[in-house]
């Protein structure tokens, strides 16, 4: 799922994290998102990043990640 949260407030964002947190003991789920909301349950986080048109994806812990979603 790309960014489906965008435009959800943080309640909804913490309903809707709760659900995929709670359905990801089933199956999988790769979510991309700026928000702390669905960061703060996930199991892995991978950070992608873009320098001199080369990709690189490096996995971080949740704290590293807060921090980056919230300088936004």
């Amino acid at each position: 799922m790309d960014e489906f949260d965008n435009a959800l407030d943080a309640e909804n964002r913490a309903a809707i994290a709760q659900l995929i947190f709670e359905l990801s003991k089933q199956s999988q789920f790769i979510i991309t998102t700026f928000k702390p909301e669905l960061i703060a349950g996930a199991d892995k986080i991978l950070q992608a990043t873009t320098r001199n048109h080369v990709s690189a994806v490096a996995e971080i812990d949740s704290e590293r990640a807060l921090k980056l979603v919230n300088k936004k």
